[in-house]
């Protein structure tokens, strides 16, 4: 199955893809196509992409002393992949996607955690990069 990319999934596309972590790029690039099919239409194509961006925010911060999340905005990040129908769910139902959602993310967290546990230094390195680039400033989560 090929991934669909948007332009937030592909600026974390990019920011994996440095040669230190390049040869286990294509193993975050397998859990990625996976949770699309485990997601099996629940998530907006929109939504995944945000659940995989928010979680590269998330690795960076996990990983890399100097970076630190903002709750706000993390939350933020969190509440837009609400599913459309929350409003006619029951409770069981919406505790059920909110399960789902947090299952998809700890997937592709996991993931990115262990890509960049190869080389956390050039790791670390790309993620200053991208939190201190002024075309980055409107999607970063960090403080």
């Amino acid at each position: 199955m090929k991934m669909r990319l948007t332009l937030v999934s592909s600026v974390a596309a990019a920011l994996l893809a440095n040669t230190a972590i390049a040869e286990t790029e294509t193993q975050t690039s397998f859990v990625l196509a996976h949770i699309e099919d485990l997601d099996d239409g629940a998530m907006t194509q929109a939504q995944l992409d945000n659940l995989a961006f928010v979680a590269h925010q998330a690795t960076m911060a996990a990983v890399c002393d100097t970076i630190v999340l903002d709750t706000e905005k993390f939350q933020s990040a969190f509440d837009e992949m609400e599913h459309s129908a929350s409003a006619e769910m029951t409770e069981e139902e919406a505790q059920g996607y909110h399960g789902h959602v947090l299952f998809l993310f700890g997937m592709a967290m996991g993931a990115m955690m262990a890509e960049a546990s190869t080389a956390p230094g050039a790791f670390c390195a790309d993620a200053l990069e991208q939190k201190d680039d002024p075309d980055m400033a409107a999607y970063n989560l960090f403080e």
